[in-house]
């Protein structure tokens, strides 16, 4: 961490570099952190289908499933794999499943 740290401070322009922190926080579980830097990403670069990405997975982590909607919508706009769009659709529809899942009942009941 220190190097990416040492790495943004020389080199703040390296978007990349800040991916990489936010990554490793992610990993770390420090999901406030690398959601911070997620952001900063996106802000720097709006065109940046993996911080969305990564994003609406960190949004999963913590519970909050509206904002990781609204990622996986712009990641799949943003990726350019078939597969890309697909994982979104995906995601998108298991929390739309989970939304309409009646308090208690588990993905396996019917």
């Amino acid at each position: 961490m220190d190097e990416v740290n040492t790495l943004i401070e020389a080199h703040p322009e390296i978007i990349e570099a800040r991916f990489e922190r936010a990554t490793l926080r992610h990993l770390q579980g420090a999901f406030r952190l690398a959601l911070t830097g997620y952001s900063e990403c996106i802000r720097l670069k709006p065109s940046m289908a993996a911080a969305y990405f990564n994003r609406a997975t960190t949004y999963e982590k913590l519970g909050e499933p509206a904002k990781a909607r609204i990622d996986w919508n712009r990641f799949g706009q943003l990726t350019r794999s078939s597969e890309g769009r697909k994982l979104a659709i995906s995601r998108l529809a298991k929390l739309q499943e989970s939304v309409n899942k009646p308090s208690g009942e588990t993905t396996h009941e019917k």
